[in-house]
């Protein structure tokens, strides 16, 4: 797939990241890792397994590390993935296809095995103050707080130079910051089930719960 790009925010994700660039470059060997200042030894793996590394030292958050990787995307399509190994690698040739016909196309979880019930009644509370925050703009999407999604590279970039304050960019759902300002998207969805982690452990706490109801209300 020499038109996508598979784009990776990192942060601390050294057991992961080897075992997951390879299973990516099964699909294409445009792999871009955004590493948000990581201390381990991310960024050395990322290289070594061949991947473009952009090391990030400023303005940190995920949201920033995946526009970084936008920004710096050169190919027709793209599709953002987490580095710790809990999206579904093998729905990445159906989100490639679907993009040929869609602007956006989003993995959607169908089942989150693992979680405990504060992290679903957070997750829970979050999407429901997203929709709200939707209905502006009359979008509707099955799991608009994905961090799993593929789009028109061109589309986003776009977006960005139009909508630049609309992104909380130390936030970690840059998916719902672009829903916000969207209108008449063709969207289209790939359902997975999120993965537990193997290795490591989430980076979800206070700072991101409250970067995500700014961005809310923005």
């Amino acid at each position: 797939m020499k038109d996508l790009t598979i784009i990776i925010p990192t942060l601390n994700e050294e057991k992961n990241i080897p075992r997951v660039l390879q299973a990516c470059k099964t699909y294409t060997k445009n792999i871009l890792v955004v590493d948000d200042d990581s201390t381990d030894k991310t960024r050395q793996l990322a290289e070594k397994a061949g991947a473009k590394v952009i090391h990030r030292t400023k303005n940190k958050g995920l949201t920033a590390s995946v526009l970084d990787g936008v920004q710096n995307t050169k190919t027709k399509y793209f599709i953002v993935m987490d580095g710790d190994g809990q999206h579904d690698i093998t729905k990445i040739s159906k989100i490639r296809e679907l993009l040929e016909s869609h602007d956006l196309v989003v993995g959607v979880r169908e089942s989150v095995p693992g979680w405990p019930w504060h992290r679903k009644l957070m997750s829970k509370i979050a999407e429901n103050l997203g929709k709200i925050r939707l209905k502006l703009t009359g979008t509707n999407c099955g799991d608009i707080l994905s961090g799993f999604f593929g789009a028109r590279t061109e589309y986003v970039q776009k977006y960005l130079e139009k909508y630049p304050r609309c992104f909380v960019l130390e936030g970690y759902k840059v998916l719902f910051d672009i829903l916000k300002n969207s209108k008449n998207l063709k969207i289209e969805e790939v359902n997975y089930v999120f993965l537990e982690r193997k290795e490591g452990k989430s980076k979800i706490g206070k700072k991101q719960v409250i970067a995500f109801l700014k961005s809310a209300i923005l």
